[in-house]
């Protein structure tokens, strides 16, 4: 095979592997079912098992220009942890032990350039994009599993998705067919 032949071979072969990389990219990054998701499955294990890293997981999930403030709360200043067993004993009292989690993202909220704009204004240029994400948190155990649904609004800084507020709604999913 003559050096020009080869040379057209490679670059096609990289051509089709940069095109994989950008479209792999843009699905993970405009269907809200790659960092959102991510950040989502950090933050509920660190809240509702035990090897999920507990405070510094979840204040980790959380926009940066607010994770002080979020470590001074759930730890009362960072002297008292006893939040993070409320938590665990909450998944716990639900599901049994040894509590697993998974995050499934239902929907993710269009972005809006005024909302954008409105919290670049609070947390800082760095913001890339904001929105609002459903989505569906099972946590499974010993005695079962229960599901349950919320929204978080999030943020992407530096390429990285994160929660903007702890508090989703979370509501309990019921099963139609188990409450005849």
């Amino acid at each position: 095979m003559n050096k020009q032949k080869r040379n057209l071979i490679l670059l096609a072969a990289a051509a089709v592997v940069l095109v994989v990389a950008i479209v792999l990219f843009a699905v993970l990054n405009t269907t809200g079912r790659g960092g959102e998701r991510a950040t989502l499955q950090q933050l509920y294990e660190g809240l509702y098992t035990t090897e999920g890293g507990g405070i510094n997981t979840i204040v980790d999930a959380i926009l940066p220009a607010m994770q002080q403030e979020y470590y001074d709360n759930i730890t009362i200043g960072g002297t008292n942890f006893s939040q993070l067993a409320m938590w665990q004993n909450e998944a716990h009292s639900m599901v049994g032990g040894n509590v697993q989690v998974s995050v499934k993202v239902l929907q993710v909220q269009e972005d809006s350039a005024t909302t954008l704009n409105t919290m670049r204004a609070t947390y800082g240029s760095a913001i890339e994009a904001y929105h609002p994400v459903a989505f569906q948190l099972t946590l499974t155990g010993d005695s079962g599993s229960q599901e349950l649904v919320g929204v978080l609004p999030m943020a992407r800084q530096s390429g990285t998705w994160y929660v903007m507020e702890m508090d989703a709604g979370l509501m309990r999913v019921v099963d139609d067919q188990a409450a005849e």
